[in-house]
Parts: structure tokens; sequence; C-alpha cells
């Protein structure tokens, strides 16, 4: 997912690398750099994108050992 944020609206893409414990991670396209780096209570969920509403972004992921549905937010918070 694509977004653009900060005060320069920056466009960052949004990554999440899914696992036993999932990982968001939200790198500035402009050149590469790593902006974020999230770690996730769930395992992420395959093929679904996130969605970001005012400054914070929510995903839907699953619980590892219950295989529960459960929906993640976190706070997006850039400088410059």
């Amino acid at each position: 997912m694509l977004s653009a944020v900060g005060k320069n609206s920056d466009t960052i893409v949004w990554i999440v690398d899914i696992g036993f414990h999932g990982t968001l991670y939200g790198v500035r396209v402009k050149d590469g750099k790593l902006l974020a780096k999230g770690s996730l209570h769930g395992t992420g969920r395959p093929l679904t994108t996130p969605l970001i509403y005012g400054h914070y972004l929510y995903m839907p992921s699953t619980m590892p050992d219950t295989n529960e549905s459960i929906l993640e937010g976190f706070k997006i918070e850039m400088e410059g």
C-alpha cells in the first residue's frame, strides 16, 4: 500500500511480512529509507491491504495460536 505522510508528504510504501508474529515496514519510496518497523501481535494476513485513516494504520491479522481473526492498529508518527 502507498500513502503520503509527514510535512513533506513523502510517499511511503507499507509492507507486511507475514510470519508467526508478522512485521510491518514503512519505506520511503524516493530513497528506500526504512521509516517505520513494528511487530504484529498476530501473523498478518496474506493478500490484504492495510487501511490508513487519519494518523492510524489498520490491518487484519490472525493470532498464531488460535487462528482467531483480529484487527491490528498502529499510530503513524513521522517527522518532517
